[in-house]
């Protein structure tokens, strides 16, 4: 909008915003404008300029939090371009690369949410399918899979791999009687053996079924095994479609959120 202002003879034309949020590098007011506004908050490093571009619990959420993504980026020297935006009502994906030195070194998906005209970012990840679910609805801006329940079927199948661990090592060799031991308990898509490798590597050891977490709107979940001592765990991340167990992945290491949203 412009406002003409005359002094004597001297018609000055002032530029006023039309929109909240930093004038000249974001707004709040569309998801693309979020976007820019956090990065020319890195740019200038402005933390309150930041903290706008934010949900409050995303800003000081207990994991990722997004004044440490900030600061690290200050810190780094980040630089954020944006790729994609993909907006459904009150959400929105934006996708961007991270640009440090003038090369691209990750990719990130930050998850917006509209509250009475106000863009701001609620989440941010690096997963490449968590996205989908969160315009549809499904699942928050910050997906953490340990915060689900635990799952009475899922343990039933946890139980029974444990129990069947040596059996499927002893026949690791013989495919089709692997198969035949995990018929109506896993279906494995690819390689039965591979796919359990890690499972089979702890065989013999004694094992116990630490925990289970299901998400229902999903139908996925995972289990988490460990050996006696603790030193040793297992994370199986599974799907459950038209009734029957689907292996998505079986990971040691630490629960992976991004893990049970794979494609089957």
């Amino acid at each position: 909008m412009k406002n003409f202002v005359k002094i004597g003879s001297l018609a000055l034309i002032i530029i006023l915003p039309l929109v909240s949020g930093c004038s000249d590098g974001g707004t709040t007011t569309s998801a693309k404008g979020v976007l820019a506004l956090l990065n020319t908050a890195i740019e200038k490093n402005d933390e309150a300029m930041a903290k706008d571009a934010c949900t409050t619990g995303f800003w000081k959420a207990d994991r990722d939090p997004g004044n440490r993504f900030f600061s690290q980026a200050v810190r780094k020297k980040f630089v954020l371009e944006e790729k994609e935006i993909q907006i459904q009502n009150d959400r929105a994906v934006a996708i961007a690369d991270v640009i440090r030195d003038g090369k691209k070194v990750d990719q990130l998906f930050f998850y917006l949410t509209n509250s009475q005209g106000k863009w701001a970012i609620d989440g941010m990840d690096e997963s490449r399918n968590h996205g989908k679910y969160y315009l549809e609805g499904i699942l928050p801006a910050r997906f953490i899979l340990d915060d689900y329940p635990s799952n009475p079927e899922l343990q039933t199948l946890g139980e029974k791999l444990i129990q069947l661990a040596p059996e499927l090592k002893a026949a690791k060799d013989d495919e089709a009687k692997f198969k035949s031991l995990l018929a109506g308990v896993l279906k494995i898509k690819y390689s039965p053996v591979s796919g359990l490798r890690l499972l089979l590597e702890v065989a013999d050891q004694e094992l116990n079924l630490v925990s289970n977490y299901w998400v229902a709107p999903l139908e996925r979940g995972a289990i988490e095994i460990r050996d006696k001592s603790g030193n040793e765990k297992i994370f199986i991340y599974v799907l459950k479609e038209g009734g029957e167990w689907k292996l998505l992945a079986c990971h040691t290491g630490w629960l992976a959120s991004d893990t049970v949203l794979r494609d089957y």
